[in-house]
């Protein structure tokens, strides 16, 4: 149990010691509003206990944010501060492919500096999903892509008028509840685009402006890979001699691993780049802050709400009014995700869906980067041993997670792209 991090951040603490009234006020306030969820409500109580007395005595606060915010920074250095950690196969006799790309791969060798004023892990979640992308000039071009099943869905081209016919392309999935607007998406776009990228960013079905078709009930879930087989097959027919690089984040970084898993050798993507890929989807739920799991619970039901007459007498027996009334994300996934993809239960969809379990078949070149201290994914899923003893598997792990986006100008990321893209 750590108190709530906004309150033991350094810019209050240092605010906090000069008596900043707004900053006072706001503390304050943050104290005794935050909620006291079973799992946090002692913590609470003594922080509550703590302000107040701050309050009371401005010199006792100005020597404990002075302090706290030293303390913050010894920990940031000797904690944060690190070179990346690479996992791969290594051999004397027979190098494997990742070995070849780490020998390039300068970054590995250097320290990772997360922003002081974004550090640790929560706070970064808490950041980028806050902070509002701004700039690029590109205007996506929509596509709609027919599926055998009678259903839709869009992808987004992002391409400059100038860009050659043989430019890399990059196919990008968001994460849980994303899309192409997502910032981190969009940014991640802007920074392929300056460095001469074409990019495809992927829409889940229902989402972004596309509708699910009448009598159609297929969704989409983090184990659902045949809509992201049919943009990679599209996009390589438009495309058959480019380098092709899928990119995921999160959840879509699931979909896009699994993808590779699920087509071997027959894989059309040059490379794969997963970030923050979940890996265990039964682990992830298990640990998934209640926090976390009440945003992911709440943004996904907003997508449901839309669908209440699509849904009404469907053949699935899905209750939508029981949907709305989940209380967890595990219970959502159990009440509907399962039912529109053909599982018995929500256990059996988390059993299929993670990645991690067919890891040993792909036969696509594949960076994985996650951070340690990354609050939705637990660093016993990080799948060190596998990626050992896999030919086509770069793990880069870091103490604390990557500053908000664009991830990519920030980590060994950049350096892989640029040894597929000279392929």
């Amino acid at each position: 149990h750590t108190p709530p991090l906004p309150l033991l951040h350094p810019v209050f603490l240092i605010l906090f010691a000069l008596g900043d009234t707004h900053t006072l006020t706001l503390t304050h306030s943050l104290a005794h509003s935050t909620d006291t969820h079973i799992h946090t409500h002692h913590t609470l109580t003594h922080t509550k206990t703590l302000m107040d007395f701050l309050l009371k005595h401005k010199k006792s606060a100005a020597a404990v944010a002075v302090g706290g915010a030293a303390a913050w920074a010894a920990h940031y250095l000797t904690a944060g501060v690190s070179a990346p950690q690479a996992t791969y196969k290594q051999s004397n006799t027979k190098p494997s492919l990742t070995q070849k790309v780490v020998r390039e791969m300068s970054t590995l060798k250097e320290s990772y500096w997360p922003p002081f004023w974004c550090y640790p892990g929560h706070i970064h979640t808490i950041v980028a999903a806050k902070l509002k992308f701004e700039g690029g000039g590109l205007i996506p071009r929509r596509e709609i892509l027919n599926t055998p099943d009678d259903g839709h869905f869009g992808i987004d081209w992002f391409e400059d008028e100038l860009l050659p016919q043989s430019a890399p392309i990059m196919y990008l999935l968001p994460g849980i509840n994303g899309n192409s607007h997502a910032n981190y998406l969009r940014s991640q776009i802007e920074t392929m685009r300056r460095l001469g990228w074409r990019c495809v960013s992927h829409n889940f079905r229902g989402t972004n402006g596309v509708k699910l078709k009448e009598n159609n009930y297929i969704a989409w879930s983090g184990a659902w890979t045949e809509d992201c087989r049919i943009a990679i097959a599209h996009i390589r027919k438009l495309y058959p001699e480019n380098v092709i690089v899928g990119l995921g984040f999160s959840l879509g970084s699931n979909v896009i691993v699994k993808y590779t898993c699920e087509e071997g050798e027959h894989s059309t993507l040059t490379a794969a780049i997963s970030l923050s890929n979940p890996y265990d989807f039964e682990a992830t739920s298990a640990g998934l802050p209640w926090l976390y799991d009440k945003v992911f619970l709440t943004a996904a039901k907003e997508t449901f709400s839309q669908y209440k007459e699509h849904f009404e007498g469907n053949p699935l027996g899905i209750d939508f009014d029981r949907v709305l009334k989940t209380k967890t994300l595990a219970e959502y996934d159990d009440v509907i995700t399962s039912k529109l993809f053909g599982y018995p239960s929500g256990k059996a969809y988390y059993m299929d869906g993670g990645c991690l379990q067919y890891l040993s078949h792909t036969k696509t070149p594949i960076l994985f980067v996650s951070a340690k201290d990354d609050p939705v994914v637990d660093e016993d899923s990080i799948p060190f041993d596998l990626c050992r003893n896999n030919d086509y598997t770069l793990l880069v792990t870091t103490e604390t997670s990557p500053p908000p986006p664009p991830t990519l100008t920030h980590c060994p990321s950049t350096h892989f792209l640029k040894i597929f893209a000279n392929a």
